[in-house]
């Protein structure tokens, strides 16, 4: 299995692209979104401990989860906002070697308009 990862700060897209290949070229992997298994309040995170205790519990579960489907044949495609030491924790704890990392960043004056 092949995993791509879209990493980066609110707004910066990944949705988006995540989103347009999921439409567009749905053959193409198989989209996970971080946020899909919700997000609790700032307040809620908190009382993990520290405000990144939740962000790096929840990446790594992602990994095990993502690493539990090795046996499809299809890729994955995975976004969500997470520090890049989350993600590198989590790949190495779920065993997964095969996974790239793109950092999404636009400019700021970028509309949305050139997704294609």
């Amino acid at each position: 299995m092949q995993l791509v990862i879209l990493t980066g700060a609110s707004g910066s897209g990944k949705t988006a692209i995540a989103e347009a290949i999921r439409t567009r070229r749905p053959d193409l992997a198989e989209v996970l979104h971080f946020d899909s298994i919700g997000v609790p309040s700032h307040e809620e995170r908190l009382a993990w401990g520290s405000d990144g205790a939740w962000q790096r519990a929840m990446t790594l579960n992602w990994m095990d989860r993502i690493a539990a489907m090795r046996g499809g044949h299809r890729p994955v495609l995975f976004e969500g906002q997470m520090r890049l030491a989350f993600v590198r924790e989590g790949l190495l704890a779920a065993g997964i070697a095969d996974a790239r990392v793109i950092l999404v960043d636009c400019d700021a004056a970028w509309n949305g308009s050139a997704v294609t």
